[in-house]
């Protein structure tokens, strides 16, 4: 038996859970069905590969920390398989409380990946148990660090993390290498000699993961005068960009009038798709809309075309020589534009209501409870 920081590790890691499963914490309410109903639905239709790998590895450490903790205390016995289910329960109870939250969507999809995630960290941390690999880093340990030196090196492991907020203002504005060259050159500027030093302007472009994180980590502003958050609230008098927060560009961005309409890829691809939820429309006809390669009837005005029809460019062109201007289609943002500019949600609420006592289709109930959910949501907000 050995004295291990596992547990209340486990215990942290299961807040942060808790919370990320169930923020914001908000306008919770009664939807007129069970909790566990989601169980007896299908998987859902809409999914990506990004939302499977971060079901999968939000639950991997929760997994490994619930069986290294059994493991190091004597309790060796079932101690995968214990952490497993401890892991299957948390995400039931998180999938079931979601029921109850307007902006959440419980799913069995969203249940087993969680599943398997925690069941892979605790295999994981079996075999190292296994393999002597946690003795070693213990005799590493002890060789070099005090014996009191665990929450230390935990806080160290979480140093980088802890830099990512507040996020610095180089994240997302492009590449270092480019910056580097004009800061270079307005450092050398009034240096004799060095005068005509040509000043690259190509656009630049988002930074890469890696080279995020490093600019985060090291905090500057545009062209590199101040860093570090110690310089938050500056303004650069060179470059005239503040050091601030990450939320107030996201606030400010918010109020920049475009010139074109355009579509989030936030409310567009994450599963479950917004868009595609609230127009009751399939990712796959979405993003062929909103890519500019099908068109989608927003006025069928008196042609037998239906509203929200999906025209191959073959298609419209047949429809238009035939109809001229009967009827009104359109492409990319500006047509998801003119379609949400349509939907009237006290309206759509009502009917999605009269809808659920109606049908007796479970896929059905489950469809019509998630856009119900979305519609009171962006009502209420």
């Amino acid at each position: 038996m050995h004295k291990t920081s596992a547990w209340p590790l486990a215990l942290v890691y299961a807040a942060l859970i808790v919370y990320a499963s169930l923020y914001p914490f908000s306008d919770w309410r009664d939807q007129g069905i069970v909790p566990w109903a989601f169980l007896a639905a299908p998987w859902s239709r809409y999914w990506t590969w990004f939302d499977v790998v971060s079901n999968v590895l939000g639950y991997a450490p929760m997994g490994f920390l619930l069986a290294l903790g059994a493991l190091r205390s004597g309790r060796a016995r079932g101690a995968v398989w214990l952490a497993s289910l401890a892991c299957g329960l948390l995400s039931l109870c998180m999938e079931s409380l979601q029921s109850y939250l307007p902006t959440r969507v419980a799913d069995t999809m969203d249940l087993a990946m969680n599943f398997a995630g925690g069941a892979l960290g605790a295999v994981s941390a079996g075999a190292l148990e296994k393999l002597g690999a946690i003795d070693r880093w213990g005799h590493f340990r002890r060789r070099w660090f005090s014996a009191d030196a665990r929450w230390a090196l935990v806080l160290l492991a979480l140093w980088p993390l802890a830099l990512l907020f507040p996020a610095s203002v180089p994240l997302g504005l492009g590449q270092v290498l480019e910056r580097a060259e004009r800061a270079l050159v307005a450092v050398l500027a009034g240096v004799p000699g060095l005068t005509g030093l040509a000043v690259p302007h190509a656009e630049l472009q988002p930074m890469q993961a890696l080279t995020t994180v490093l600019c985060v980590a090291l905090g500057a502003c545009f062209c590199g005068k101040y860093k570090g958050t110690k310089h938050k609230g500056m303004i650069c008098d060179r470059c005239g960009v503040k050091v601030t927060h990450s939320r107030v560009r996201r606030k400010r961005m918010g109020h920049i009038n475009l010139a074109a309409p355009i579509v989030h890829i936030w409310f567009f691809k994450a599963l479950p798709s917004r868009l595609g939820t609230l127009l009751e429309m399939k990712t796959a006809d979405l993003e062929k809309v909103i890519l500019f390669q099908d068109y989608v009837v927003t006025d069928p005005g008196q042609t037998p075309l239906k509203y929200q029809q999906v025209l191959t460019e073959d298609e419209y062109r047949s429809a238009y020589e035939k109809y001229k201007d009967d009827f009104r289609a359109l492409m990319g943002a500006e047509a998801i534009k003119a379609l949400l500019e349509k939907l009237d949600l006290p309206t759509l609420a009502n009917d999605l209501r009269e809808n659920l006592k109606k049908t007796a289709s479970k896929q059905k109930i489950k469809d019509i409870t998630k856009r119900l959910k979305l519609v009171e949501s962006i009502r209420l907000s």
